[in-house]
């Protein structure tokens, strides 16, 4: 759910039909009283598993973005900014996507599209022309059924880095950024089973980023301490309850450290 046009939420849906070559993105509009308006149908790739909602090319309006799994694409449709949308724009990935983060990796002040491919057991890095359209696609190899990525600066060169949750091979991927839009080869490091997620925090208050998993079927989270050149610590594991999909610091006693829940 995301506001499409006004201060108020919109309910924004994919429709998932494995095989299908009708797949839609279905905006339902609300006037802020809890009734959604009838639904509008916007054509999007084949079988989108997930939607999100950004400005991608700078004019304060909001935009659609969905991973394709049936057509190993994205779609883009730009916001008009009344609630309703231009036809898609798709955008090969050439393995199916599962998630898509975005954010600027080569800071040029234009948004990025990062995707994750669990088949492909790779990231795809596709760089943002500033209009709403973006460059070819360049693909990064990660760890083995790769779940979701993270960006951050790991190594405090103020150049965006990359970290893969890897539920194939129980790792997490560290691929440190040039700066210029383009990764260095991963590193691996090894967690708890099938990790869901990565966060990154500094837990021993050091100034330093650490990293934590929430690992699925392990019912555990793994802590890595980070060194702060980019590179991390063995884990350290803590029981948790059942399936745990992602974890979250607070300071819940005041105590001023980080707890996790």
């Amino acid at each position: 759910m995301r506001k499409a046009h006004d201060s108020t939420i919109d309910l924004i849906t994919p429709t998932y039909d494995a095989g299908s070559v009708d797949s839609t993105v279905s905006v339902s509009l609300t006037n802020g009283n809890r009734i959604f308006q009838a639904k509008q149908d916007y054509a999007v790739g084949r079988s989108p598993v997930s939607v999100f909602s950004i400005d991608v090319n700078q004019d304060s309006k909001i935009d659609l973005i969905t991973a394709n799994a049936d057509d190993n694409s994205v779609s883009v449709l730009q916001g008009n900014g009344d609630g309703t949308f231009r036809a898609k724009q798709d955008h090969a990935i050439g393995t199916p996507p599962k998630w898509i983060s975005y954010t600027d990796v080569n800071q040029d002040s234009k948004m990025d599209l990062i995707t994750v491919n669990p088949v492909g057991t790779s990231v795809s890095v596709l760089l943002g022309n500033g209009n709403g359209t973006f460059q070819a696609k360049q693909d990064y190899v990660v760890g083995t059924r790769v779940w979701t990525v993270l960006s951050i600066d790991v190594n405090q060169d103020s150049k965006v880095d990359l970290i893969t949750a890897n539920r194939g091979d129980n790792s997490v991927s560290v691929l440190l950024g040039n700066g210029n839009g383009a990764f260095q080869a991963k590193h691996d490091y090894t967690v708890g089973t099938q990790p869901s997620s990565a966060f990154s925090i500094d837990v021993n208050l050091d100034s330093k980023v650490d990293l934590i998993t929430a690992n699925a079927v392990g019912n555990s989270i793994s802590v890595l301490l980070g060194n702060g050149n980019g590179t991390f610590q063995a884990k350290q594991d803590y029981a948790v309850g059942t399936e745990p999909l992602s974890v979250f610091s607070v300071d819940i006693n005041q105590d001023s450290k980080k707890d996790l829940i």
